[in-house]
């Protein structure tokens, strides 16, 4: 009995993509752009890029999936620390986003990296960042006729 109690209490806590949240990123030239998406709370040995990085090793994590598969499919990997800070760096794919002002009103499909930063509030299993800070390179802007730039803003995550 007190095994399955145990069980049931420690299966409680993490979030584990049943309940859909929204990822909003707004940039400094006001643009902004809003993400359905399911989270996985993870603890488990990641793959680092390279030696020294800082997700080497057992860590616990964030795995963020869009909750569509047709329109910005999407997979990023937050480390989350001992302050309560979720960290990354992750590839941007063809991250769609409508008449762009970084980009003299087009529709873009960004690519690049994103390094993303937050301090974030565990309520149960709901997770929630009011001002998190986000940098792109943005890598495919000569594209659309723009130099290759840094995309800078703050992001948000809470749950529908």
């Amino acid at each position: 009995m007190l095994f399955l109690t145990v069980m049931l209490l420690t299966g409680c806590t993490k979030e584990v993509g049943k309940v859909e949240y929204e990822l909003y990123f707004k940039f400094a030239s006001s643009d902004e752009s809003l993400f359905n998406c399911l989270i996985y709370e993870k603890s488990k040995h990641y793959i680092a890029p390279n030696e020294d990085d800082i997700y080497k090793g057992d860590k616990s994590y964030l795995l963020i999936k869009s909750s569509s598969t047709i329109k910005n499919n999407f997979e990023i990997v937050l480390l989350k620390t001992e302050s309560n800070q979720l960290i990354t760096i992750n590839p941007v794919k063809n991250w769609g986003i409508s008449n762009a002002l970084f980009a003299s009103n087009q529709d873009v499909n960004l690519l690049g990296t994103i390094e993303m930063n937050g301090s974030y509030k565990k309520k149960g299993k709901k997770f929630i960042v009011e001002n998190g800070t986000f940098t792109i390179n943005w890598s495919n802007a000569p594209d659309y006729g723009e130099p290759v730039q840094e995309l800078t803003g703050t992001w948000s995550l809470k749950r529908k």
